[in-house]
């Protein structure tokens, strides 16, 4: 069967293909795609000449693996097909991992065989445990696994040769409404639709929630799920939270518990929480958050009354499609306004890369222009959706490397200084009355011609250095302190260079492991982009409403304004972007 490619995903995947030192796993939520592009891998590999026998999968959420429950059998069902195969690497996949007690044992097993090039894949997050990081650490790669895009909807009805609707809104909103699961477009009625998303949300708890989790009171977990879809993308405070279901919904749940259920909700890929960022003291706050759908067709599934929030809708599109493209994101507040995203990239020069570079490499990779030279410095994968946390994680894993390097230095006596000078600085069956296809196409109608022709995209890309005292009140407010060392590993004979630095001095502390390093500051840097979400800015007092919060940052970062009926432009320094557009021409923030 021909498999539509989800292009984005295998170019991240392609250069880990034969990699048996990394562990590649794909995780999403139930319906995303996972076992398409595990098959589409497989595929890929057999172009390029690899053997059937040595391209092994197991999907243990196939009737032919319903008994494969522990570890143990797990091995014997690789055992026998391992046994077929050729020299080389083999390249092993397999699906729903987690559904096996005791998988990371094997897994390091197999690891350390070094004979297989590992593909996993997971629709909830319990497969990172403590144990599996333990094992692990950095052996491993987690490639997120989304609902389609708007342009893979549209690229994957193309390749379906399904009816494109002329009209833009129609077509955008049948999107929104049907959701992004790539089988819904194989649903031939609105019904069969629903019937489909409904059973994907029984199946995530089933399998991916009461499998992993012992929750009592199942009625309040779906009370409590049911409303989050319902109430996607507001702000929700704990403590008002408890106080509903506990006063109005008559739930007597505690705040613990909910905080709890939200956790699991996020395990199983159902919902993304968006922190809240502080703009003016680039700050995570505490406290009240959102939380986004990975797919708004749960929504209109669940969906009983006829209110509807478009603006909402369109923000969780939005968010989607920029957590598609690995940005970090967070909702800005900036005094009593919001920004409704401010996505965060961090530069990190890697001693390593440092090393391999030119001086004129890293000016090219600093100031974003160049072939390539964005790709070298920019965290491609974000885990969490916390700036903080991703910071905090770039200094701790240049401190752990540090230290490895100064321990192999002073092993080998080997000491090496710089001078801080010369460090690096560089038709319409679906469109019933009252559906979002014909609320949409009823609202802009007006003021919404056909879509023009494409434009191009404005890819500049400006980076700019954090100062010393706002990057340590970023650290202050997670009471952490990092650094890195100025020893390098240096891979020649025993020559020791130095540079105002007493090498005997260093040699009398030889014993203190402590001493055999010194501290200096990581350059570090992080990149902000803010965007802002109206439905339309035609109206000169929601205009200045809109443009309130961004006015409101005072510096020169990036901003964006995308709203449904305006076209690509620069005014004032901010970009206005037609929202349909960016999401189908997959726009580059």
């Amino acid at each position: 069967m021909k498999l539509y490619k989800r292009k984005n995903y295998l170019q991240k995947i392609r250069g880990y293909y034969q990699d048996k030192k990394m562990i590649k796993i794909l995780t999403g939520i139930r319906g995303s795609g996972k076992s398409c592009i595990m098959e589409m891998i497989m595929n890929e590999l057999r172009w390029r000449g690899n053997s059937t026998a040595n391209l092994i999968h197991i999907d243990l959420d196939a009737k032919e693996f319903k008994n494969v429950k522990n570890a143990e059998k797990l091995r014997g069902v690789i055992n026998e097909r391992l046994i077929k195969s050729r020299e080389g690497i083999i390249y092993l996949f397999i699906d729903e991992i987690q559904m096996v007690e005791g998988f990371e044992e094997l897994l390091f097993s197999l690891y350390q065989e070094d004979r297989c090039s590992i593909f996993l894949s997971a629709s909830s997050s319990y497969i990172l445990s403590e144990d599996f990081e333990s094992k692990f650490r950095d052996s491993f790669k987690v490639f997120e696994i989304l609902p389609l895009s708007y342009s893979e909807y549209e690229g994957m009805k193309d390749f379906m040769n399904l009816k494109i609707e002329e009209n833009p809104i129609l077509e955008f909103s049948r999107y929104v409404h049907d959701g992004g699961m790539p089988k819904i477009l194989q649903c031939s009625d609105l019904q069969e639709k629903r019937k489909y998303l409904t059973g994907i949300l029984e199946e995530i708890f089933k399998k991916d929630i009461a499998k992993m989790e012992k929750i009592r009171h199942v009625s309040y977990f779906k009370t409590v799920q049911d409303y989050i879809i319902d109430t996607f993308g507001e702000s929700i405070s704990m403590t008002k939270l408890t106080d509903y279901f506990r006063n109005e919904a008559e739930i007597p749940v505690k705040r613990e518990t909910l905080e709890r259920y939200l956790e699991i909700m996020e395990k199983a890929k159902l919902v993304y929480r968006c922190n809240r960022f502080d703009i003016k003291t680039e700050k995570e706050l505490q406290g009240d958050q959102k939380y986004y759908l990975t797919d708004m067709g749960f929504y209109f599934v669940k969906k009983t009354d006829s209110k509807i929030d478009y603006s909402l809708i369109m923000k969780n599109v939005i968010f989607m499609y920029l957590k598609s493209k690995d940005y970090n994101i967070s909702t800005g507040r900036i005094g009593k306004r919001e920004c409704d995203f401010v996505l965060s990239e961090i530069v990190d020069f890697d001693e390593e890369q440092q090393d391999d570079m030119s001086m004129k490499d890293l000016s090219t990779a600093s100031s974003g222009s160049g072939k390539g030279g964005r790709n070298k410095v920019i965290a491609q994968v974000v885990t969490k959706n916390s700036i903080t946390e991703r910071l905090r994680a770039v200094k701790e894993k240049a401190d752990a490397r540090a230290r490895e390097r100064a321990m192999a230095a002073v092993s080998r006596r080997t000491f090496v200084t710089r001078d801080r000078a010369d460090e690096f600085r560089t038709s319409t069956e679906l469109a019933e009355p009252g559906s979002l296809a014909d609320v949409l196409e009823q609202y802009l109608n007006a003021n919404y011609g056909e879509v023009s022709e494409k434009k191009d995209k404005l890819e500049t890309v400006e980076r700019f250095e954090v100062d010393d005292k706002a990057f340590e009140n970023a650290m202050e407010a997670d009471s952490y302190r990092s650094s890195d060392e100025e020893i390098n590993d240096n891979n020649t004979s025993d020559v020791v260079m130095t540079d105002s630095y007493n090498f005997f001095d260093e040699m009398a502390a030889e014993d203190d492991q402590a001493a055999s390093y010194q501290e200096k500051e990581r350059d570090v840097k992080v990149s902000y982009r803010y965007i802002k979400f109206a439905i339309s800015t035609a109206d000169p007092y929601m205009e200045r409403q809109e443009y309130a919060a961004l006015d409101s940052i005072k510096d020169n970062y990036p901003k964006y304004m995308l709203t449904m009926d305006s076209v690509t432009q620069e005014h004032n320094g901010t970009v206005h972007l037609n929202a349909i557009e960016a999401l189908k021409n997959e726009y580059k923030f």
